[in-house]
């Protein structure tokens, strides 16, 4: 009760009628600044009461904030983040079109530096060697459509636990990823333990990580028409010459025969499927 009321107070200060919904959310994510950091408390009750929390505890307290004044925000696993830490958390709040960041888990005294950058795609990337590599998606859709470019450069890598991350600690599941004709590497994790179903690996598509789809619920991996690399036969991925057996989907259901002509099992080819 004395947390909820303190919040509500400082909303009541801070909140104005005709604020934008982004100079509420500059007003949130002020409000753990006035906190010390503090690795004792991890939720935003505990750093109201002590005086002092950590990266979570900011992140819960601009959710829970968000909330209270209808914003649609969820948990940021931020480990990909220049110079982050291992289990760093910070918050994505949906404005519009756009994906906002809020960073206020420095480790400093009150008051503590924050921060909000935009993700008009919703994706977090790296550029280099005119490439674009997704490293997180953030966003607040299940059906994601990755574009074929950003900012004028091709979108040409998936990175480690790209989704993985985004599905885990968001709460936001996702059911489907339309890859672009432009997508050339799969990263390790990349849709582990996600909800997906079914994927289109498109010709373009060069290496795929050994777990890329590990632990998901994905029935069907299909492989497009003159990909140089990989093919797919009963929604199972091979080389494109179908001697190798590289991925069974994790969540395919039943028994299954290996078909005549293929003379190799990749490594993990069948591991962690849960209902073979």
């Amino acid at each position: 009760q004395y947390a909820e009321t303190v919040m509500d107070e400082y909303l009541h200060n801070k909140i104005t009628e005709g604020m934008s919904d982004f100079e509420k959310l500059e007003a949130i994510a002020a409000f753990p600044a006035q906190y010390d950091y503090s690795a004792s408390a991890s939720g935003y009750i505990g750093m109201i009461v002590t005086g002092g929390g950590d990266c979570w505890a900011s992140t819960s307290a601009i959710i829970h904030l968000c909330e209270k004044v209808q914003l649609q925000a969820h948990v940021r696993y931020a480990v990909n983040d220049g110079n982050a830490g291992s289990g760093h958390r910070n918050a994505a709040v949906k404005i519009g079109d756009s994906v906002y960041v809020v960073e206020a888990g420095y480790n400093e005294t009150k008051p503590r530096n924050y921060n909000i950058w935009e993700e008009k795609t919703g994706f977090d990337y790296s550029i280099e060697d005119g490439k674009v590599e997704i490293k997180q998606y953030d966003g607040f859709s299940s059906d994601i459509v990755i574009p074929a470019e950003i900012k004028g450069y091709p979108v040409t890598s998936i990175g480690d636990s790209a989704f993985y991350y985004g599905e885990r600690y968001s709460d936001v599941p996702v059911h489907s990823v339309q890859l672009p004709d432009t997508i050339a590497h799969i990263g390790k994790n990349a849709f582990a333990r996600t909800s997906i179903k079914s994927i289109r690996l498109p010709a373009s598509v060069q290496t795929i990580h050994t777990f890329a789809f590990s632990e998901s619920d994905l029935t069907e991996i299909q492989v497009a028409d003159g990909n140089a690399s990989y093919s797919s036969t009963d929604g199972v991925l091979f080389d494109a010459d179908r001697k190798t057996l590289i991925a069974f989907p994790a969540g395919k259901q039943g028994v299954y025969y290996i078909p005549d002509g293929v003379t190799a099992i990749s490594t993990y080819a069948f591991g962690y499927t849960k209902k073979l």
